[in-house]
């Protein structure tokens, strides 16, 4: 992982195998494609690859380690804490206690 400015983050990769891979010619291009398919989401890891200079996608992941991954690094994980912001007021991701299950009416009136 690296800052906004390439200062690489302590990583077990060395530092001579990262460099190569820093700042590629597409950068500004991966970084909006990365915008764009995460936009409707609180958090998410977007995996792109730049083979050749193409983009390609590989995924979105929104709980990294099954969501029970401790970032050992304590500036990592300020830097994660302070990127996501919980759309709280969002009641499909929020429901007050007691209130209908969504997925158990989709699962209900799919069945019929």
């Amino acid at each position: 992982m690296v800052e906004k400015d390439w200062s690489i983050l302590d990583s077990e990769i060395p530092e001579s195998e990262l460099t190569p891979y820093l700042r590629p010619a597409n950068y500004d291009l991966m970084v909006q494609v990365a915008r764009d398919l995460s936009a409707d989401f609180d958090f998410v890891r977007v995996d792109l690859y730049n083979v050749g200079g193409q983009v390609y996608f590989g995924e979105l992941t929104c709980t990294p380690h099954r969501g029970y991954g401790a970032i050992r690094n304590v500036k990592r994980q300020r830097m994660r804490d302070e990127m996501w912001h919980l759309d709280a007021g969002n009641p499909r991701l929020y429901r007050p206690p007691g209130s209908p299950q969504l997925m158990g009416s989709l699962e209900h009136s799919a069945q019929r």
